[in-house]
């Protein structure tokens, strides 16, 4: 869209990283709607196969639209390793100077990390129910204080 090399395509465990070539031509502005792509294309996903469920009544693809709607809300989550963290430090750097921006979003991220952290407890406890949110949350608790450190 904004004449980016794509470098390499990776796919893991959380999710598609595209790695490009950064060019000093691309504005935070723009570098802010790159970073809301995924968001963008989980919320394209649901919308299709909510159509397509709306159309043909099949149970597969009411799941894919639950999933992508959890992808994209969770992707929502203000965490700088998150989409839009980076989309919060691409609006941020339009703003204020990188240190500035920096100390910002890592007052950001550890408030919502917490949050989420005493939440999925919360709810892990009160419900007895399969843990894997906290070990979501310890990820993104070990990701957060990593960029933090660095």
């Amino acid at each position: 869209l904004f004449r980016q090399k794509v470098m390499s395509v990776t796919f893991g465990a959380f999710g598609v990283r595209i790695d490009r070539h950064f060019s000093s031509e691309i504005s935070c502005k723009k570098e802010a709607f790159i970073a809301f792509g995924g968001i963008g294309i989980n919320l394209l996903i649901a919308f299709m196969s909510a159509l397509y469920y709306y159309l043909t009544g099949t149970g597969f693809s009411l799941r894919l639209t639950a999933v992508n709607l959890f992808i994209a809300l969770f992707n929502m989550i203000p965490i700088d390793t998150l989409d839009i963290g980076r989309v919060l430090r691409y609006t941020l750097l339009c703003f204020y100077d990188e240190s500035r921006c920096h100390k910002i979003l890592n007052i950001i991220s550890t408030a919502w990390v917490n949050l989420l952290a005493a939440g999925c407890i919360f709810y892990t406890v009160s419900y007895c129910v399969n843990p894997s949110l906290i070990a979501v949350t310890v990820y993104l608790y070990v990701t957060t204080l990593f960029k933090k450190w660095s």
